[in-house]
């Protein structure tokens, strides 16, 4: 077993597993803006273990990131599913028409919509595995729920280079009055 090295952290509330490597989320640590810790399964000397390979830690008090994990053999996807306000991320345009992957860039919506954060397993200095962000999603298209309560990034699977994004406080759709809760996925 891997215990939990921090207390109150919620260690294990989200797992997942590819080839060797082990994904564990914690989306508690205290203020609730989580972590999650890359783990790898290693032979030494006829013993088999778990050897710690990087932790990625929730940016803001409240988001509970590491809420869900997954894995795909070097990607790693993480909900934050009570983020709000958050930034774009690296690969984000600011005159691009084309936006519906970017996050709110304004900061000025606190609207805990949610996040998702892909990451793909890359190598420091020393040659370990780390965590590297690739990219960061929210809805931004629904910012102007009343209640922002989207819980985008509530469940979150990977497939390769596919992800699926669970956002089951999506409110409204076609023939819903506009406080149903109908929710949505994303591929």
């Amino acid at each position: 077993s891997i215990p939990g090295p921090v207390q109150n952290e919620e260690f294990g509330s989200s797992v997942a597993v590819s080839g060797k490597f082990l994904v564990v989320g914690a989306p508690g640590t205290g203020t609730y803006s989580g972590r999650v810790r890359l783990y790898k399964l290693v032979n030494k000397t006829g013993a088999i273990e778990w050897a710690g390979r990087g932790v990625q830690a929730g940016k803001s008090s409240g988001e509970r990131f590491g809420y869900a994990v997954d894995i795909s053999g070097d990607r790693v996807i993480v909900g934050a599913p009570y983020k709000g306000g958050v930034a774009p991320d690296k690969f984000c345009d600011p005159n691009s028409i084309e936006r519906a992957h970017c996050p709110d860039d304004t900061k000025t919506n606190p609207a805990k919509t949610g996040s998702v954060s892909i990451y793909k397993i890359g190598r420091d200095a020393q040659n370990a595995e780390q965590l590297v962000l690739e990219r960061e999603m929210n809805p931004k298209k629904w910012l102007s729920q009343p209640d922002g309560d989207t819980r985008f990034g509530e469940s979150v699977a990977i497939d390769g280079m596919i992800a699926v994004i669970g956002m089951p406080g999506k409110k409204g759709f076609r023939t819903f009055p506009d406080d149903a809760n109908v929710g949505a996925v994303y591929v």
